[in-house]
């Protein structure tokens, strides 16, 4: 058992070592490789620009929800107050990015990232807290994939 222990870290130093020598030119020294030659940013491919249009209509939907929630929101009597809490969204996504598959069938899939929000309208009678401006208590990350099915993203 030991000896196969041995055997996987000298395995894993050579293998290390092959990296860091393909890094900085076989002879090299790493701390003196060559730093990548810089290029103007591409142009965003037609599935980025496809998909960037497509995330902006999604976004508009959420916005949508969100203040379809903001218009329902059911208030409760809570320690001596009137509260209501809701779900929304951020305006903007945090992400919206595109990566190939190899699947000639669904040749991309994109990834939005967005925050979701959980809002709180409160107050000392049903018709302070309907007035009360939202104040967002809770906030986290949601990332949702969407594939390319040749002419359209899907959910």
């Amino acid at each position: 058992m030991r000896l196969l222990l041995n055997l996987q870290r000298a395995s894993l130093a050579l293998l290390l070592g092959a990296v860091l020598l393909s890094c900085a030119g076989v002879g090299g020294n790493v701390a003196q490789a060559a730093p990548p030659p810089v290029s103007a940013p591409a142009a965003a491919s037609p599935a980025q620009q496809s998909f960037d249009r497509f995330c902006r209509s999604w976004m508009v939907k959420l916005s949508e929800r969100h203040e379809r929630n903001a218009r329902r929101v059911a208030y409760r009597k809570r320690n001596g107050q009137i509260v209501g809490e809701y779900i929304g969204y951020s305006r903007e996504p945090l992400q919206c990015s595109v990566s190939e598959t190899g699947v000639p069938a669904n040749p991309f899939v994109g990834k939005l990232i967005y925050y979701e929000l959980r809002f709180r309208k409160s107050g000392n009678t049903h018709k302070a807290a309907r007035a009360s401006v939202p104040q967002a208590f809770e906030e986290g990350p949601v990332m949702e994939f969407f594939r390319f099915d040749g002419t359209r993203w899907v959910y």
